[in-house]
């Protein structure tokens, strides 16, 4: 249960189990590669790892470990053909996020 200064006391869990999947959806969000491969997949563009990597100049690796997270939040999907995944948003939802960060005032 929360607070009034909107902390949770020690030892209580939050009551609404949504709140917490929200948590956790933004926490996975929450890392500036992430954030760019979601802007890469905005507009349902549909790209492989490697057209992801190249065009943010990552590693194939670490781009691969930030999909596997965008995806055990549901925030992406993929789908096979022939040889090659292709990665989608599949919560766009967190695009609408995004652009409203992107509109706070700088402090």
């Amino acid at each position: 249960m929360f607070t009034q200064s909107g902390v949770s006391s020690p030892g209580k869990r939050v009551q609404d189990e949504s709140l917490a999947r929200i948590a956790q959806s933004l926490k996975a969000i929450s890392h500036p590669a992430r954030l760019a491969i979601l802007d890469l997949l905005k507009g349902g563009n549909l790209l492989t790892v490697t057209e992801i990597h190249t065009k943010l100049r990552l590693d194939q690796a670490i781009t691969s470990q930030h999909l596997s997270i965008l995806r055990a939040h549901e925030i992406v999907s993929s789908v096979r053909q022939g040889k090659n995944t292709y990665y989608f948003l599949r919560k766009i939802a967190v695009l609408d996020i995004i652009d409203l960060m992107r509109m706070r005032p700088k402090e």
